[in-house]
C-alpha cells in the first residue's frame, strides 16, 4: 500500500507556492525585473509650427521623452497633408528632441488647425493641434 504526503507538508507547499507566483506578478506589475516596466511616454512641445510655402509645407516638433524607456517615432502625420517617416527616430529616455519634417508637394492652408499624430514602435499614439502659418 502506498502512503500519501502529510495534510501539514501539502499545506506548507501550497502556500510557499503562493508567495512565489504573488511575488513574481508583483515584481513584474510594479517593474521590478527590469525592461518589463519600463515605458514611454512623450511630451510634445506647444511650441510646435507648421509652416506653410509654396510647394511643401514643413512641420517642426520639439519632442521629449519622459519615460523610462527610449521611444522609436515610426511616422508622423499632418491629417489632410500627408504621413511622413523619419530617418533617425529614436528619442532616448529623458531626452528632448526637435524633429523638422517636410511634406513636398503637399501645402497646409495658411490659418487652418491641423492634427498631428505621432506614432511609435510601442503603440503610442501622440496628438497635438497645430495651426499653420505662411514662411
Amino acid at each position: 500500500m502506498r502512503r500519501a504526503i502529510s495534510p501539514v507538508i501539502a499545506t506548507v507547499i501550497l502556500i510557499a507556492i503562493t508567495i512565489i507566483v504573488g511575488a513574481a506578478v508583483a515584481g513584474w506589475l510594479l517593474g521590478l525585473w527590469g525592461g518589463l516596466g519600463e515605458v514611454e511616454a512623450l511630451r510634445i512641445y506647444p511650441d510646435a509650427t507648421l509652416e506653410v510655402g509654396k510647394s511643401n509645407s514643413t512641420l517642426r516638433l520639439t519632442i521629449k521623452n519622459e519615460g523610462t524607456r527610449d521611444a522609436k517615432i515610426m511616422s508622423i502625420t499632418v491629417e489632410g497633408v500627408g504621413t511622413q517617416s523619419l530617418k533617425d527616430p529614436i528619442i532616448k529616455a529623458g531626452a528632448t528632441k526637435t524633429i523638422s519634417v517636410v511634406f513636398t508637394n503637399k501645402t497646409a492652408t495658411p490659418g487652418a488647425s491641423y492634427l498631428v499624430k505621432v506614432m511609435t514602435e510601442g503603440g503610442g499614439i501622440y496628438q497635438i493641434t497645430v495651426k499653420a502659418k505662411e514662411k
